[in-house]
């Protein structure tokens, strides 16, 4: 009988914070497939995930179908561990933002984590063990100035998550919310920003 790897699930895996987490996870030996919106540019910018037996699933977290493809890919491939890192932080002020800013934030930020939670744990439940970990911000639990449709998005989620957390414990499913400080990363620089009136 073949011993099975731990397999891990990471949105958003090729920059920054996903980026990091993947190689160290395929370092330690772990099988790991990375989501990211476009796969190609992806083994443009990080040609060692795939170098290093990483997989890329192209997902766009802002689409409801997302829930779908997770949940095809949790049922095969048996996911242990489910990183939720895909994001980006919208920057304006509350008498700018207008609705679709909103949306477009939560779609991405709060949805998109939603749905691969959704999707990942009815095989971590019926298997009796799992790990979800949130990849969060400071801004879950402070707002700052023109940042108050990032923090709704990221307030949101954690409430989620920590409902979540105390929903699976008798299942022996762990959840983890990190709230990690400044990184130098792209995430600024993929920010979106509204100044207009």
């Amino acid at each position: 009988m073949t011993e099975r790897h731990t397999t891990w699930l990471i949105t958003g895996a090729s920059s920054g914070i996903g980026r990091s987490l993947a190689l160290e996870a395929l370092n330690a030996g772990f099988r790991v497939i990375g989501t990211t919106r476009n796969v190609s540019q992806a083994e443009t910018n990080c040609a060692e995930f795939s170098s290093r037996g990483g997989t890329w699933l192209e997902l766009d977290p802002a689409v409801p179908d997302a829930y779908h493809q997770i949940a095809k890919v949790a049922q095969k491939e048996n996911i242990d561990v489910l990183v939720n890192n895909a994001g980006y932080a919208f920057i304006g002020s509350v008498e700018v933002v207008s609705e679709e800013d909103v949306h477009a934030q939560m779609e991405v930020n709060f949805y998109g984590p939603l749905r691969t939670v959704q999707a990942c744990l009815p095989a971590m439940r019926a298997r009796g063990s799992g790990q979800i970990i949130l990849i969060s911000s400071g801004a879950g639990f402070i707002a700052r100035p023109a940042r108050g449709v990032y923090s709704v998005s990221k307030f949101a989620i954690e409430a989620i998550h920590e409902s979540l957390a105390q929903e699976v414990r008798s299942f022996e499913i762990k959840v983890l919310i990190v709230e990690p400080g400044a990184f130098r990363t792209t995430f600024a620089t993929n920010s979106q920003a509204r100044t207009d009136s």
